[in-house]
């Protein structure tokens, strides 16, 4: 951490086996004051479910899925995991809304090593290590263009994103 606290995320988390970058992902939301968890499973309808780490700031929500993958990586690569995590980050918002019996605003996430050449998608967002501590010290559940879903009394999308798209008329 200390590496990349100056700087040198990438070259950080390169050397790091899976497990130790989890870790890693979990030790950046830590710093900015998440509570984490790693590990995360879900059974849900027979199906089981699992995201790598987990941060809770007061309604938001952070999943994220570690990607240790080297390049290439062409945007294409990233379709199945892209729904998967919508889908398990989906259903774990969900269980926590209920247990806290409140709003939750989550926000799927796709960590990499490396930089991929598509950062946004519409069903999660996707971000090299170099870049997710600018990222998450600037995230807000209202944060502008990011595929955010909130579920509990006001289900639904992020609301800022859809009132600044023009009228379709």
């Amino acid at each position: 951490m200390s590496e990349a606290n100056r700087g040198f995320a990438h070259e950080a988390s390169r050397f790091l086996e899976w497990k130790d970058f989890e870790q890693f992902a979990e030790s950046y939301l830590e710093e900015m004051s998440f509570e984490t968890q790693r590990d995360v499973r879900l059974k849900v309808d027979g199906r089981r479910w699992q995201i790598d780490v987990i941060g809770v700031k007061g309604e938001l929500l952070v999943c994220m899925d570690c990607k240790h993958w080297a390049p290439p990586m062409s945007p294409s690569r990233f379709k199945n995991p892209e729904a998967h995590q919508a889908e398990a980050t989906r259903l774990y918002a969900g269980k926590l809304a209920k247990e806290k019996n409140s709003k939750v605003t989550s926000l799927p996430m796709i960590l990499t090593i490396f930089e991929v050449p598509q950062k946004f998608s519409e069903r999660a967002v996707i971000v090299d290590v170099q870049k997710l501590p600018s990222m998450l010290q600037d995230l807000t559940p209202y944060t502008p263009d990011m595929p955010f879903h909130i579920v509990g009394p006001e289900d639904g999308e992020n609301p800022i994103r859809h009132s600044e798209m023009p009228d379709p008329k």
